[in-house]
């Protein structure tokens, strides 16, 4: 690509990376009880990811001091997790933008702990938990608005600074894995922002497929999609990776390409939400037709795979390549 062109480029990912963040907060916050993946997931390193990348957009003059051990586990979803984080960051962020200091600093800790009478959850109760802090020396908050700041579309901000949902989107990630979040904050002195969740046992998470061999493929992979500029953009990744594809615009049509190529289709990608028959009607009948079809399902909303029965896997919208060819990848070799 040529060097001109970067800053277009990264432009345009990072609207879409803004409006697909903005999309998963409501969502998060709209639906509390969402199914999520139950799994241990390394909080130290969501935190060190979410470090990485505000060092590298946060203001260079912001100090962020990182107290985290490896190896300390939570049970929940590693994504929720890591915007939960991000959100905190940046409105710890946004505070120092308030008031002027020779030492702005953002503080991270991380402990596991025992919380016999848990005080800020009703349905929390007493074990082991991890606490992750978010620290910062900024404006603060007096109490009235400390009261309002988990509700949602309350903000301080100028309109065109925030949407009120950050914190509101913390607070339900953290209720729906079952903890609680906490804050100290004091004007002029800064805020403490304190996230409690279930601990669980140290594990060795699986690492994510990445290497370019493990990510090409032969096979033949039937794209259903309304969005023709999604339908595009993943066949052409698909085939630059070396798949053959195969396209349908809805459900109708992609039950049609099924039954006249079955024989040479290795997986299918269908959308949740199709015009005509749903995803999840024609997920079915994909099964009734041949109960082996391997399915990866899209999906703008929340939850897992286990919500999608039939299904083989679950791609959140909007995908990077690199996870389209893991899970694909994961899909066809677990499954072959």
């Amino acid at each position: 690509m040529p060097d001109e062109a970067d800053d277009t480029v990264t432009q345009a990912l990072d609207t879409t990376r803004r409006a697909g963040e903005l999309i998963a907060q409501l969502m998060i916050f709209a639906r509390p009880n969402s199914r999520r993946t139950q799994r241990a997931i390394d909080l130290a390193k969501v935190a060190q990811d979410v470090v990485s990348i505000c060092k590298k957009t946060f203001d260079r003059r912001i100090e962020i001091v990182v107290d985290i051990k490896p190896g300390q586990f939570a049970i929940g979803d590693s994504m929720q997790l890591e915007q939960a984080v991000l959100n905190l960051c940046i409105n710890a962020r946004d505070a120092l933008e308030e008031v002027e200091r020779n030492d702005p600093t953002i503080r991270l800790g991380l402990e596991t702990l025992k919380v016999d009478r848990p005080t800020a959850a009703a349905n929390a109760g007493s074990g082991l938990y991890a606490r992750l802090s978010v620290s910062d020396n900024g404006i603060g908050m007096d109490q009235e608005i400390k009261e309002k700041i988990f509700d949602p579309f309350f903000t301080t901000k100028e309109i065109d600074r925030g949407t009120g949902l950050g914190l509101s989107t913390v607070f339900g990630i953290v209720r729906d894995h079952g903890g609680w979040i906490e804050c100290d904050s004091e004007p002029g002195i800064g805020a403490r922002f304190n996230v409690f969740l279930p601990a669980a046992p140290a594990q060795t998470e699986r690492r994510a497929v990445s290497r370019e061999a493990e990510t090409t493929g032969t096979e033949t992979i039937l794209i259903i999609e309304d969005e023709e500029m999604i339908r595009y953009t993943a066949q052409r990744m698909l085939e630059a990776k070396g798949y053959t594809t195969l396209t349908a615009a809805d459900g109708d049509q992609g039950l049609e390409v099924f039954d006249r190529e079955r024989q040479y289709i290795d997986l299918v990608l269908l959308d949740h939400s199709l015009p005509g028959k749903s995803g999840r009607q024609v997920l079915k009948q994909l099964k009734q037709r041949d109960a082996r079809t391997k399915i990866i399902i899209f999906t703008g909303l929340g939850g897992d795979k286990d919500d999608f029965e039939g299904a083989d896997e679950l791609i959140h919208k909007p995908v990077s390549m690199i996870t389209l060819m893991s899970k694909i990848r994961g899909v066809l070799d677990c499954l072959a």
